[in-house]
């Protein structure tokens, strides 16, 4: 079976559906199929990464092929494997970066640099307003 016939295969129609059907059924797909739909159940989120990166390829081969219209471009293949990071792990990054203290150290100088910044911007803003009501 060539890639081709493969990729319908894969979205579940006949070699030679036009786009606006490999679309059509490459969303109801992924709505299904979308790993966050099983967040609460590890298994079921492995499985459904593994079957969303198939979908993917197959509609990604399939939309280089077809008169895809502008604006509708095939999604990009990821080659990094997304995961949610478990309590722990979060933990141990911020035992790594150290206390709250450095996000409380670093607020002063975030107001300090931001409150110039929003000044600027608001008379830039005042500006561009009363040009467009003259």
């Amino acid at each position: 079976m060539d890639s081709i016939r493969r990729a319908y295969a894969v979205l579940g129609l006949e070699t030679g559906s036009p786009y606006p059907a490999v679309r059509k059924r490459y969303m109801e797909l992924v709505k299904t199929w979308h790993p966050d739909r099983f967040a609460s159940d590890p298994q079921g989120e492995a499985e459904a990464s593994e079957r969303l990166r198939v979908i993917n390829g197959a509609y990604s081969a399939l939309a280089r092929r077809l008169d895809v219209p502008a604006g509708q471009t095939p999604p990009r293949s990821r080659k990094a494997v997304v995961r949610r990071l478990s309590r722990e792990e979060i933990d141990a990054i911020v035992d790594a970066i150290g206390s709250e203290r450095l996000f409380d150290d670093l607020f002063p100088t975030f107001a300090r640099v931001s409150a110039p910044i929003e000044r600027a911007l608001g008379a830039l803003f005042s500006r561009m307003t009363s040009r467009g009501s003259g």
